[in-house]
């Protein structure tokens, strides 16, 4: 609102919808985060279905606090916002080597030029600088990936009459959320590797039928995969050497809040010295053991998506 980024805000809140049966998925979570000062709100099935119309979900959990956006259109507003304020921004210059200085600060080689600099942030997430080869062996980069639906007209509301975003209770969750043009934008599923454009829609089209059958025969415009940055121990990657570099990784597909904190906590650090940031200094940049990391990751994923689906299974069995 500061800046007047226009990114297409819904401040419709979120709701995390049961896959499953077992109502005490939804009010364990919702007692856990009422312990913590969060109120999310539980919605019966009955309920559920005046807001979602599929048989699928067996009630929510609806966090009001929530929002959702575009985050292409919100990056483009930060960064049109800090060129207001004097922010040089080089697009297209990707740094290929940085080498310290003997004085201290980086000399920073591109294809086209050279800059030198009193300091670095390294915040590339799954797109490895190659930079430094310490913070780059720290995590992970994990593929998602992504649909968009044509627009659906008042198809739209066959199967949604709420503007909130929705996820599911299973560890490999759909997410899903409608835009303004009546698309439905839909995402889920990880990988080690990304997949083409055609895979990712036939994969994630699979998935929107099981929740919403009513959209058989939709065309699908869009399908594209991204990496996102995971560490071993599961928790962002704040932090500096003293020398002038910094870091901000690993935010493990929770990209849009936190990345802005942790924004504003490094850019208060490196302006005038505040030190807020050492509250994530504990969680360290230990390897990620690449290439066995992988190969405990998608084997960890596929254990618990079997168990998931192993429990839908036991579910239907007996009721």
């Amino acid at each position: 609102q500061r800046y007047q980024i226009a990114c297409d805000l819904v401040d419709a809140g979120v709701l995390w919808a049961n896959w499953f049966r077992d109502a005490g998925v939804l009010t364990r979570r919702r007692d856990t985060l009422a312990q913590l000062g969060v109120e999310w709100q539980l919605i019966e099935p009955d309920a559920l279905r005046e807001w979602i119309h599929s048989a699928r979900y067996h009630g929510a959990l609806f966090e009001p606090n929530a929002m959702h956006l575009d985050p292409l259109a919100y990056a483009r507003g930060l960064a049109q916002a800090a060129i207001g304020q004097g922010v040089d921004v080089r697009e297209t210059s990707r740094v290929l080597r940085m080498e310290r200085l003997r004085g201290g600060g980086f000399r920073l080689h591109t294809g086209g030029g050279r800059a030198d600099v009193r300091q670095v942030l390294l915040a590339t997430g799954g797109y490895l600088s190659g930079l430094d080869a310490r913070i780059d062996r720290a995590v992970l980069p994990i593929a998602t990936y992504v649909m968009t639906t044509e627009p659906l007209g008042t198809r739209l509301y066959d199967c949604l009459t709420s503007e909130a975003a929705v996820y599911d209770s299973r560890f490999a969750f759909d997410y899903y959320r409608p835009l303004a043009d009546t698309r439905l934008l839909w995402g889920g599923r990880i990988a080690v590797r990304e997949r083409s454009p055609e895979d990712v829609r036939r994969l994630l089209y699979r998935d929107m039928l099981r929740v919403f059958p009513q959209l058989q025969g939709v065309r699908i415009d869009y399908g594209w995969s991204g990496l996102m940055s995971y560490a071993r121990h599961q928790m962002p990657q704040l932090g500096g050497d003293g020398k002038g570099l910094w870091w901000a990784q690993a935010f493990g597909g929770h990209g849009l809040a936190p990345t802005t904190v942790a924004g504003e906590l490094l850019a208060a650090a490196i302006a005038r010295g505040d030190e807020a940031w050492r509250e994530f200094a504990r969680f360290g940049v230990n390897s990620a053991l690449r290439p066995w990391g992988y190969l405990a990751a998608q084997a960890r994923y596929n254990w618990l998506q079997m168990r998931d689906a192993h429990k839908d299974r036991r579910e239907r069995r007996s009721n």
